[in-house]
């Protein structure tokens, strides 16, 4: 059930996808109808211990409760976003950072907070959701070795890295990141269905296969749509990349699969898939 288990969660916050969450009627219908589509009617939220004594409780029980504790955060913004920045499987759980920020109503000031927010799923519903001031502590949370909490916190921190970054920025510091995230001796596989595919080795092959890839692009940006642990130093990665072509400026877009091997806290073997079967085969995963 792990992948439908993303897509329960993410599918939960698209409605309110750049939205200002602080101006919604949380009380309203629609919104209840969403609550109780996604949360179990015996949901448990556990908030932030460093935002107890900013009006909210230490448990909230129930739809009505998960609503409850939306308002009491939020009462204080005239504006608040959310910004989900991937979505790592753990078992049952989801783990979704997220950088958030908000203005306050009659201060004006801004605010601005980082938190992980574990999501335990029961019989395909949110039956629990714990929050954490890093990724660190969920995942110590989600009983994953210790091995792999490492893992899949390292990846997740190189796509952290250059979450925002456009095709310029990435550019200028590739130099700087790959010898900081990958092995000396790394081995950079591009997928066969490349017109171009090649197998790089080193910072160097890393870097150029970056750059050759890049120049294809006018405008680049991603969002990671799952991250997983597939055992054996292995991490499973699902990326949705888009941008304008270089010479066209077409829109264009596509999901790309990386089964990522890590070794003493760097990047050993990237393997690149444009098949999610072949991908999911190679991680020694399965669709469920």
């Amino acid at each position: 059930m792990t992948q439908q288990n993303v897509e329960i969660v993410r599918s939960m916050f698209e409605p309110f996808d750049g939205a200002n969450v602080a101006a919604i009627d949380w009380g309203a219908d629609a919104i209840r109808e969403t609550v109780g589509r996604a949360y179990s009617p015996n949901v448990e939220l556990r908030p932030l211990a460093s935002g107890l004594g900013s009006g909210v409780g230490e448990l909230y029980r129930g739809w009505d409760g998960l609503i409850r504790y939306l308002r009491e955060w939020l009462e204080p913004f005239s504006e608040y976003h959310v910004d989900n920045l991937n979505y790592i499987e753990a078992g049952d759980c989801v783990l979704v950072p997220s950088r958030q920020w908000g203005i306050g109503g009659g201060s004006g000031a801004r605010v601005e907070l980082e938190l992980t927010a574990l999501y335990e799923l029961r019989n395909g519903r949110i039956a629990r959701v714990d929050q954490f001031d890093s990724l660190e502590e969920a995942l110590a949370a989600t009983g994953l070795s210790e091995l792999s909490q490492q893992n899949v916190g390292f990846v997740a921190g190189i796509f952290d890295a250059a979450e925002g970054m456009d095709k310029q920025a990435m550019v200028a510091a590739l130099p700087d990141l790959v010898p900081q995230l990958c092995d000396p001796e790394v081995e950079w596989i591009e997928d066969p269905q490349r017109a171009d595919a090649r197998v790089y080795r080193g910072h160097d092959g890393v870097i150029e296969s970056w750059r050759q890839w890049l120049d294809g692009f006018g405008s680049y940006g991603f969002e990671v749509e799952r991250i997983a642990d597939c055992g054996g130093g292995d991490v499973f990665v699902a990326v949705r990349e888009h941008g304008t072509g270089a010479l066209s400026e077409a829109q264009v877009g596509a999901t790309i699969y990386q089964v990522i091997t890590v070794k003493d806290r760097k990047l050993r073997r990237y393997r690149e898939f444009y098949d999610k079967a072949a991908a999911l085969e190679a991680a020694g995963m399965s669709e469920s």
